[in-house]
């Protein structure tokens, strides 16, 4: 058994590399699992309109708030610091330069262009104009003033981070620990924004799931318009990159 663990690790790289840089359905069928996304966070979207408050919400919430410390709270609030203004801007930005000065310069522009996605937040929190949690019903311990629907944070989590992770089987390192050291802890802050956005209050497990829905499909078009330039030969070698 531990030895074909060793072996599917070691197989996963090339298998995704090969899946994400592939033409024909599976790129088509990429586009159909981003629509899909889409539809069902405005499916889902349309639901919230109508019933803004939804006791699956609130119970899940009251559930999962039942467990407070302060040592939490600071977790909490320090995952969620990513995806603040500063938070993200930074981020994106140190990444970005990481990646073009180690000669991924593409790389490096497409990572910076994970701060398009923000509009389309907007737009969206915007359309379905849905209020945040309130403090009668659940701990509110972060007042936000933008609409709660989808939950910002998730969509750039899923879409920022989730390009990081990609790009590093496409461009791994050498070192493997390393590599999965990256890997894990990005995924770790990708699911770790939806604890930390309901614990404290700022979000709804639909806005969530919302945000999980819209940045895998905006993920996705990343990774294709990524791997579409490597398929047509954007890449041989890193120094060959501008």
């Amino acid at each position: 058994m531990e030895q074909f663990i060793r072996r599917f690790l070691n197989a996963l790289p090339r298998v995704v590399q090969r899946l994400l840089t592939w033409r024909g359905p599976d790129i088509r069928f990429l586009h159909f699992a981003a629509w899909v996304l889409l539809v069902g966070a405005l499916l889902l979207g349309l639901l919230v309109t109508f019933q803004p408050v939804l006791e699956v919400d609130v119970d899940f919430s009251q559930e999962l708030q039942e467990t407070k410390s302060p040592l939490l709270d600071a977790l909490m609030e320090g995952i969620s610091w990513f995806g603040s203004s500063a938070g993200a801007v930074i981020s994106v930005v140190i990444g970005a330069a990481l990646l073009y000065c180690s000669g991924l310069k593409r790389a490096g522009w497409t990572t910076l262009a994970t701060l398009f996605i923000t509009p389309l937040i907007l737009v969206l929190k915007i359309l379905f104009d849905r209020p945040r949690p309130s403090a009668d019903l659940i701990n509110v311990m972060y007042k936000a003033t933008q609409q709660s629907f989808p939950s910002g944070h998730v969509v750039f989590y899923t879409v920022f981070f989730g390009f990081i992770v990609y790009l590093s089987f496409v461009h791994p390192t050498g070192h493997r620990r390393f590599d999965w050291l990256i890997r894990l802890g990005l995924a770790a802050l990708i699911i770790g924004v939806s604890y930390s956005r309901i614990y404290l209050g700022a979000h709804w497990l639909t806005d969530v799931i919302a945000g999980y829905a819209v940045g895998l499909a905006g993920l996705f078009m990343y990774c294709q318009s990524y791997a579409r330039w490597l398929y047509n030969g954007g890449i041989a070698s890193p120094d060959k990159q501008s």
